[in-house]
């Protein structure tokens, strides 16, 4: 038989009370730092974001602080190393490389500020009009990574396949369009 007098003595009860506000305080802080933690992966996003899109501003800047090395950054048009830009070109076509290695790099370890599609066909539309980055790239291919290699090969890229499709050099994308970054696709 049970005896209904059981009841707390003083000493168990405020130990009953300090362990319930101990369970209180733990669930307390975990849910603060499930915030904190949501918090920061937000704030790392946009930094890195942020960072993303002041790289594309930067890849952008070539083109708007020299002019007259588009048209071999995305106008279809070759250039010879006897010519007095070729080594202005060549800097850009590293600059730009670099940027690509970057996203290829870095594309499954955070959020992307473009889709991986956008990025792609972005990259795609450089190889696919500028034989001087992709000969650059060919040149100094222990320089980055194959799977940059392989999206120029498989963007029909390059002095050959422009030529095989009938292209003449100075000649732009189709309708005569440039894109200028992955927003651009």
């Amino acid at each position: 038989m049970i005896n209904a007098t059981n009841s707390l003595t003083l000493y168990e009860l405020l130990s009953l009370l300090a362990s319930v506000a101990g369970f209180l305080v733990v669930i307390l802080t975990l849910v603060l730092l499930i915030r904190q933690t949501r918090l920061q992966t937000e704030s790392l996003t946009a930094a890195t974001n942020a960072t993303v899109a002041n790289l594309q501003f930067q890849a952008d800047m070539i083109s708007v602080e020299r002019p007259h090395l588009r048209k071999y950054l995305l106008g279809n048009e070759s250039i010879n190393p006897d010519q007095p830009e070729f080594n202005q070109v060549s800097a850009a076509a590293q600059c730009l490389l670099d940027f690509f290695e970057v996203y290829v790099v870095q594309k499954d370890k955070f959020s992307l500020l473009y889709s991986p599609e956008t990025w792609l066909a972005y990259i795609r539309t450089h190889f696919a009009n500028s034989p001087a980055l992709c000969a650059f790239l060919r040149k100094h291919k222990d320089w980055y990574s194959g799977e940059l290699l392989k999206i120029m090969e498989e963007s029909g890229s390059g002095d050959d396949v422009r030529h095989q499709r009938g292209h003449k050099t100075g000649t732009r994308t189709k309708g005569g369009s440039e894109p200028s970054g992955p927003e651009a696709s």
